[in-house]
Parts: C-alpha cells; sequence; structure tokens
C-alpha cells in the first residue's frame, strides 16, 4: 500500500461542490460556475522549523480563490495548496 506524505507547509484540501442553482432556481452552467474557494483539509505537513502549522486535518477551510494545484489523493482529485492560502478555519475543539 502506498502512503502519501505532505512536505513543509503544503495541505491537501478536498474542494466543496460550487453552486449549481441560483437563488431563484435557475442551473448555471459548469463554464459559469464559481472555482471553489472552501474545502476540507485531508492531509497536513509538517510545518517549517520556524513556523509550525496552525491549519489542522480535518477542518473546513476558505482559501484564497484559485489557491492550489490540482493533484489525484487516493483516486480522486484535490488541491495541494501552502497553509498561508487559507484564510479561515471550522473544526472541532
Amino acid at each position: 500500500m502506498l502512503k502519501t506524505e505532505v512536505f513543509h507547509e503544503k495541505i491537501l484540501v478536498r474542494p466543496m461542490n460550487a453552486q449549481t442553482t441560483s437563488k431563484g432556481g435557475i442551473d448555471i452552467p459548469q463554464d459559469l460556475q464559481k472555482k471553489p474557494s472552501k474545502g476540507l483539509v485531508l492531509e497536513v505537513g509538517g510545518g517549517l522549523h520556524d513556523r509550525p502549522m496552525k491549519v489542522k486535518k480535518g477542518a473546513i477551510v476558505h482559501f484564497i480563490f484559485g489557491a492550489g494545484s490540482k493533484v489525484e489523493y487516493n483516486g480522486e482529485e484535490v488541491l495541494a495548496m501552502r497553509d498561508i492560502d487559507c484564510l479561515i478555519q471550522t473544526y472541532e475543539t
């Protein structure tokens, strides 16, 4: 079995689905839908020696529009991005 390891200040995020219908109930074509800017953190790197990671695995994060690179993780397409691309996170304490 292969193990995935995320390096340094990187995180893997499963983007949340974009809105497919307007508030009025009109279907939005795929090419006009907004890119996701929110997602679930799947994996977290170890941080840098002078800056520990603040993003937590399992948190919901809101990130900068267009952040990250698409990568495949466990058979699904997710985003790999830097922790500083996240604006806020929500998690249970």
